[in-house]
């Protein structure tokens, strides 16, 4: 990334140029009218959803030559990603959430969330990137439909059936020694569709201590029972071993350190769910999944611990859709899940002090969340109507080895009210306003609540739930070789937790308010030529509070995207884009006393030949400017400000052949 050292007024100057090109020019990734998505939770036009959703489609991914999703979403507007443990497992934040934004953020794979219930971000690491139909965005509250950690937005993403017999194999290397390879076959008959893909990912880096290794094998598939009963599963298992590489002192250092940290997870994710249209006008979803993830940790630097932790996650989420008439629709659902969490952690980093059993702390805490859910959707000529209701009810059980037993519950209303307007709905231009009014409600994670790693793990913090309203309105539209969306939103959060080092705990802070607005567009001025672009400002501020007036750290206030894609003859696409992000404040940094991190400029290129139908080679560059980024930025009174640097320049080449 480009980081300019130049004064305001130049900023500001380079900041109009760049929105003026987004302005002029478009995104991809914009939303298509004619594209079915599953925003509200059950199918529905793209053009129906009273909000802002970007949809990227199996073909988007497949040309883009991208090897996994992070570096899908990075290209989104709206979207930007954070870690400490390499560009797969960074984290997502929406909305100017800034540190811990994944909490807010519901990742969801086929309608189940994957969100841990620990503060660790959500891996998307091991989803396979060959499998995914589709990935929707919806940015903005959705804590009425969707429930906890969905405050900032939603990410859906669907994966594929089987429709025809098929397999597929792909590799490719990067520079740094990074390597990668899927393979995958599908059969399909009258009344079924099975498809078994496997994927495995190492990922060099250039810090020492940096590496990764993913491998996921899994299969997935359906089965007609009836004419009106289908069955779905899915079924995953993964090994994701990484290294934690130390923090350093330079933004741009890629200089050895000593620490011998890694984590080493194994999971599995299972799904079954039954899909029944009982009638025309009606139709029964009910997904149940089971999901376990056992981490191993192990700390060897500024201070040293290991930690097994084991996840248990079993979620059951039944809904219905039924048509009163043409004017009403009404869609309910019940949704519950239950996680067990056990820990043992010790001061030493080894893990034989674990197997011996004399460990320093044991903690152990189970929840259970219910929730009931109904939505009614009015539509009366160009205009609808919908309100949604949802009683979130949650429960805590927690337990250690300094015999703490604390129950704990949290329980609220919440509610949202959407109206959409058709301004034009002709062939040839269509386009619609939105407006929509909400209330926002999370309760903490368990980590936040016991922490399952390290030290402090006797501790049990009393948290209450964040609580707030959001408010949000647009304008979106489809031409024939164009569409576009505007928004702008307001959200106010009483009680945001936010980690506080000086403590070593987390908090509940006073309110925080947050101003959105975005546009993203996208033109077609002739038949090979596919411009565009998106600008995004946040502005993430906290009040009533010694902080007040300060800015939320690690959040960029202006987020600028452009690219074009050209493709001069069927066998070729090329494409270019460029991300310019404004600077932000480091993590934990409330009082914005540090100085900022500067502003950033990436460059990336893509290309794809079609050698045959069958054989497509990709190679792609980023970062291609080679200067200095930081996944991670923070502030302690101990370190200072301390990075985790991005390995910059990198050029990816990648083969595919399709059966």
């Amino acid at each position: 990334m480009l980081h300019f050292n130049f004064s305001h007024k130049s900023a500001v100057r380079e900041l109009t140029v760049l929105i003026m090109l987004a302005v002029c020019s478009a995104y991809a990734g914009a939303q298509d009218a004619a594209i079915t998505v599953t925003g509200l939770r059950d199918e529905t036009s793209a053009k129906n959803i009273a909000g802002s959703v970007n949809i990227i489609t199996a073909d988007d991914i497949a040309t883009s030559g991208k090897t996994n999703i992070t570096s899908v979403l990075e290209d989104i507007p709206g979207i930007s990603l954070s870690g400490t443990t390499g560009s797969t497992r960074r984290g997502v934040s929406v909305g100017g959430y800034g540190d811990n934004s994944y909490g807010r953020v519901l990742i969801l794979l086929d309608g189940v969330p994957l969100n841990n219930p620990d503060m660790s971000a959500p891996d998307l690491s091991w989803i396979q990137i060959s499998s995914i139909k589709q990935i929707e965005i919806v940015k903005g509250d959705g804590s009425a439909l969707y429930g906890n950690q969905a405050s900032a937005g939603v990410i859906s993403i669907t994966t594929k059936d089987a429709g025809k017999k098929s397999a597929f194999a792909e590799a490719g290397a990067s520079t740094g020694k990074s390597v990668f390879g899927s393979a995958g076959v599908a059969s399909a008959g009258d009344s079924y569709g099975a498809a078994v893909n496997a994927t495995v990912y190492n990922e060099r880096s250039r810090r020492e201590n940096g590496d990764s290794y993913t491998g996921t094998a899994g299969a997935a598939g359906y089965y007609d029972v009836t004419d009106s009963l289908t069955v779905h599963t899915n079924i995953q298992a993964f090994n994701d071993r990484y290294g934690m590489p130390a923090y350093t002192l330079k933004r741009d250092s890629s200089a050895a350190n000593d620490t011998k940290s890694y984590a080493d997870d194994f999971g599995v994710f299972a799904m079954i769910r039954p899909e029944w249209s009982f009638s025309e006008k009606g139709k029964i979803t009910v997904p149940v999944a089971y999901q376990y993830k056992n981490t191993e940790s192990l700390m060897s630097s500024s201070y040293n611990y290991a930690a097994k932790v084991n996840r248990h996650v079993c979620t059951f989420r039944p809904d219905i859709t039924y048509k009163l008439s043409d004017s009403f629709k009404i869609y309910g659902a019940a949704d519950s899940e239950f996680t067990n969490i056990h820990s043992k952690t010790g001061s030493d980093a080894s893990f034989d002090a674990l197997d011996d059993d004399s460990y320093a702390s044991e903690p152990h805490m189970k929840t259970w969340n219910i929730a009931p859910v109904v939505r009614l959707t009015c539509i009366t000529g160009a205009l609808q109507l919908e309100g949604t209701g949802r009683y979130d009810y949650y429960k805590v059980h927690y337990e250690n080895s300094a015999n703490a037993d604390v129950s704990k519950s949290f329980a609220s209303p919440v509610w949202q009210l959407s109206a959409l307007y058709h301004v034009t709905d002709t062939d040839v231009f269509a386009s619609s306003a939105y407006a929509s009014f909400g209330s926002i409600f999370r309760y903490p994670f368990t980590d936040e609540m016991g922490n399952f790693y390290g030290y402090r793990t006797d501790d049990f913090n009393d948290l209450k739930a964040e609580k707030g309203y959001s408010a949000r309105i647009g304008y979106k539209g489809v031409l024939k070789s164009a569409d576009f969306d505007i928004y702008g939103g307001w959200s106010s959060t009483d009680n945001e937790i936010v980690y506080d080092a000086s403590s070593y705990s987390n908090i509940n802070m006073d309110p925080v308010n947050r101003w959105t607005a975005g546009i993203s567009i996208s033109v077609q001025p002739i038949e090979m030529v596919t411009l565009n672009a998106g600008y995004t400002y946040v502005n993430a501020k906290f009040t009533e509070s010694a902080y007040d007036g300060n800015s939320v750290p690690l959040v960029s206030d202006h987020t600028v995207l452009a690219g074009c894609t050209v493709t001069p003859m069927r066998q070729i696409s090329a494409g270019v884009s460029v991300r310019v992000d404004s600077p932000y404040y480091l993590a934990t940094d409330f009082a914005n006393a540090q100085d900022r991190e500067p502003w950033s400029c990436d460059l990336s290129a893509n290309t794809a030949f079609h050698v045959t139908d069958d054989v497509t080679l990709f190679m792609s560059g980023n970062n291609l400017l080679e200067k200095a980024k930081a996944d991670y930025a923070g502030y302690s009174a101990v370190k200072g400000a301390y990075y985790y640097p991005h390995d910059g320049r990198s050029f990816t080449f990648k083969a595919r052949i399709t059966y």
